[in-house]
């Protein structure tokens, strides 16, 4: 018997899902301890014996026993002078204990999340711009680019996914602080953007910073 694996599984999903108080779960421990002890399942527990390993009283014990058994976390045979009559159940074999259930994902709030410091993000951004540079549209990879603030901080722009874009190294420089919209209009002024894409620039720069385009995180 996997004294480990059953502790972590009476732990981890029988005591939870069936919902055992404190004095239940000690009392569940006592038995497996005993079951362990005399490697059989079935075992006479006596109520002055439990009371004085756990330091519980008898009507603790009792009620405890009880609700074991209503919980179906043992199966209480029948009860005699000697004691208690229990079929200790292994948590897999408890009726009703879900295991191997997907842990709950827990929410991840993107507005709070910092997409400069450190680029950490950079390729989650790199993958919501499709692999280009967000202004010129050039193919450039993790290596090849570096972040940018849509609004400066020196205009106290900050590090969320509203503000922050990847741009190729050559591109980034030429913008410098000009403001997003104005340098992707240059870049069409110079040729270096169609009218169809200015256009698209024009709308992504409007969908990122209004949050409509979040990277996949």
């Amino acid at each position: 018997m996997d004294f480990q694996k059953i502790f972590i599984e009476a732990e981890e999903y029988l005591f939870c899902q069936k919902k055992l108080d404190v004095y239940e779960r000690c009392l569940y421990f006592h038995f497996l301890k005993r079951v362990l002890q005399g490697s059989d399942f079935n075992i006479v527990i006596t109520l002055n014996k439990v009371c004085e390993s756990l330091n519980i009283s008898e009507d603790v014990a009792r009620r405890g026993i009880r609700a074991l058994n209503n919980k179906r976390a043992i199966v209480l045979e029948k009860t005699s002078r000697a004691g208690f009559h229990i079929r200790f159940l292994v948590p897999r074999d408890v009726p009703g204990v879900i295991f191997d259930m997907p842990a709950a994902s827990q929410e991840i709030d993107i507005d709070k999340i910092d997409f400069y410091s450190g680029a950490k993000y950079k390729s989650a951004l790199l993958e919501r711009q499709g692999g280009k540079c967000f202004y010129s549209l050039r193919a450039v990879t993790a290596d090849s680019c570096e972040l940018d603030h849509i609004i400066p901080q020196s205009q106290s722009g900050d590090n969320s996914y509203r503000n922050v874009v990847v741009a190729d190294f050559e591109i980034n420089k030429k913008k410098g602080s000009t403001s997003a919209d104005d340098f992707i209009r240059s870049l069409y002024r110079a040729g270096l953007l169609r009218l169809d894409e200015l256009e698209d620039r024009l709308r992504c720069l409007a969908d990122i910073m209004s949050g409509q385009l979040k990277p996949k995180i």
